[in-house]
């Protein structure tokens, strides 16, 4: 309710502001006055409240002396001023300053219809109080900046907004489509005519919500789809409605692969899989072709593809599985030549790996000859790998040789060939330790003369064989027996002992037999030792003669010779005559009486025994 004031009164009078200011200052009564009135109205009102407003600040205590200081401006309606179309404004500014600014900068928009001191466009305005006055024609928003100069060329400065709204209701007018993305920020404003005061939105995708004030739908999308979305803008004069078809694509994800560097086990190798956002699934391809993991050694294409149906991505790298390491041991190293080829032995961890190995550095054939040759054993397992190096030694063989003993040879025999043998098959040399006995030439021997000579078999080897060890035999050659002197014919008287005797020469041992014919034969036939015969053995043969002259007369004897040389050598041969040994013969019964039958006489002998013929 409202009530005629002085306020009024002046506002109706117009009163200019410098008088007005002059007047406050000048009557202090009157300034108590109108701080009294609680309802002012029209531009005098707003300067007025302006006016308190300054004289709370001590503004119009006085303008003598006046220090010109930049001022706070102060508007009668803070910002924003919300008004509507065909409604009259009536808004002043003022300033915190002793002195009342020289001038006012505008810049910005002033609503069609309102005028600010006059000015209706950008531009400078008079001083004093700054009078905001008329009647808006155009809905909108607008937004002015005041700047307030003093005498001093200080300033202070005020952004202003003014809404005007309209008389209608809203008219929606946002693009009927949106899109989006899982995972990204979403943004869209629902855009209407006439200021709306609010806005609503129905059907909005996961993860979207609608700031009904500004009309901003905003957020994160969290799945995938074409949603049909309505909207409506409202004001004090009615609301009005649209659609929006929105569609949100799969978003992005970050894939990442691990693992890539692996090294042959045996299983299967395959690379990890992070996404962003996290626990995505993801199929993963080898080679283009399979989604198992590869096992063997080996370089790999991976490709790995999210399959959720909110997002999308993929990754790609190069899997690398590395051969794994083996460790080889060579064995063998030291080894003999036996004419075939001496390869090492090589064994693998893990067990059975193949492994190449080279000598020498060129030929994977084991060497057979002796020396040393470098050895180097590689795997060659597609999964593996390892290297082990070495050196072969081939030694030279050891060999021996066959000689046997030598038969004792006689002087004048043929030469003869020496038999030796080497193990290893080379020629075996021979040597003599007595030139006098035999030489040697080659294994040809010749006997020089009688006594014992040291043969030596020797081999001196090669490259491929050691030198032998020497064996040595002991040859003995002997002289064959001989008799230097004949054998004599002997006589002896039955019943006496002779002896034959036999003289020999030769390489000792030299062994004897005595042998006997009968008279008038040549077949002779050993003598054993008996009473007729003793020494058969020896060089004297002693012979009794028994029996009658006559049975022993006529034998004849020889010895045998023999030794290592040569056996029955034979002597001369030589004759025993017997002759017979005077006997005493004695006759008795020679007296006998007559009996009618022969009466013979008796005869003794001496020696006893003789035959005897008696005749009468």
């Amino acid at each position: 309710m409202r009530r005629f004031s002085i306020i009024q009164g002046l506002n109706r009078l117009r009163v200019p502001a410098a008088l007005l200011t002059i007047l406050l200052q000048r009557a202090p009564m009157l300034r108590t006055v109108l701080s009294a009135e609680y309802v002012v109205a029209g531009p005098v009102g707003a300067f007025l409240r302006s006016i308190f407003v300054l004289g709370a600040m001590g503004a119009c205590d006085t303008l003598v002396g006046a220090t010109a200081v930049a001022a706070t401006i102060s508007p009668s309606t803070n910002s924003p001023l919300r008004t509507d179309a065909g409604v009259a404004v009536n808004e002043s500014f003022g300033t915190s300053a002793r002195i009342l600014p020289s001038s006012w900068l505008v810049t910005g928009t002033i609503p069609p219809g309102l005028d600010l001191n006059g000015l209706t466009t950008p531009g400078t305005a008079p001083g004093g109080f700054l009078q905001l006055s008329g009647t808006p024609t155009v809905a909108g928003t607008y937004n002015f900046s005041l700047t307030a100069v003093s005498g001093g060329n200080k300033s202070s400065s005020l952004n202003y907004q003014i809404i005007v709204a309209p008389t209608d209701p809203p008219v929606v007018g946002s693009p009927a489509t949106a899109g989006g993305t899982v995972g990204q920020s979403f943004f869209y404003t629902i855009t209407a005519s006439n200021t709306p005061t609010s806005y609503g939105a129905g059907g909005l995708p996961a993860g979207l919500t609608l700031n009904a004030t500004t009309g901003v739908i905003s957020g994160t999308p969290s799945a995938t789809g074409t949603f049909s979305t309505t909207i409506s803008a409202t004001n004090r004069f009615g609301t009005d409605t649209g659609s929006v078809l929105m569609t949100i694509a799969p978003g992005a994800a970050t894939v990442t692969l691990g693992g890539l560097t692996q090294t042959y086990n045996g299983a299967l190798r395959p690379a990890t899989v992070t996404t962003i956002p996290a626990g995505l699934a993801v199929t993963v391809t080898y080679a283009d072709t399979t989604t198992i993991a590869p096992t063997n050694a080996g370089n790999y294409s991976v490709l790995a593809v999210v399959t959720d149906a909110n997002r999308t991505g993929s990754a790609s790298g190069t899997l690398v599985i590395s051969k794994a390491a083996a460790t080889l041991t060579l064995s063998g190293l030291s080894q003999t030549f036996n004419g075939a080829p001496r390869p090492v032995t090589v064994t693998t961890s893990p067990a059975a790996l193949p492994v190449t190995v080279t000598y020498a550095g060129t030929t994977t054939i084991a060497p057979t000859v002796p020396g040393s040759y470098p050895v180097v054993a590689t795997v060659s397992d597609p999964n593996a790998t390892g290297t082990k190096s070495g050196t072969l030694v081939i030694a030279k063989a050891p060999q021996t040789i066959t000689f046997g003993a030598l038969v004792t040879q006689t002087v004048g025999n043929a030469p003869l060939t020496l038999s030796g043998m080497a193990s290893s098959g080379l020629t075996v040399s021979f040597s003599s330790s007595n030139a006098a006995v035999t030489t040697v030439s080659g294994s040809t021997l010749t006997i020089v003369g009688k006594g014992t000579a040291i043969i030596t078999a020797s081999q001196a080897g090669n490259t491929n064989f050691l030198a032998a060890s020497n064996v040595t035999q002991t040859l003995t050659v002997v002289q064959p027996p001989s008799f230097t002197a004949s054998v004599a014919n002997r006589t002896v008287v039955a019943g006496k002992t002779v002896s034959f005797a036999a003289v020999t020469a030769g390489s000792s041992p030299i062994t004897l037999q005595w042998q006997s014919a009968p008279a008038g034969s040549d077949v002779f036939t050993n003598l054993t030792n008996s009473a007729s015969f003793s020494g058969v053995t020896t060089a004297t043969l002693t012979v009794t003669a028994t029996g009658s002259a006559v049975a022993n007369s006529g034998l004849k004897f020889r010895c045998l010779a023999g030794n290592s040389g040569a056996t029955n050598v034979a002597s001369t041969v030589a004759t025993l005559t017997v002759t017979p040994a005077p006997a005493t013969v004695t006759l008795g019964a020679l007296t006998q009486t007559f009996s009618g039958a022969p009466r013979p006489a008796t005869v003794t002998t001496s020696p006893v025994g003789l035959p005897v013929t008696v005749t009468y």
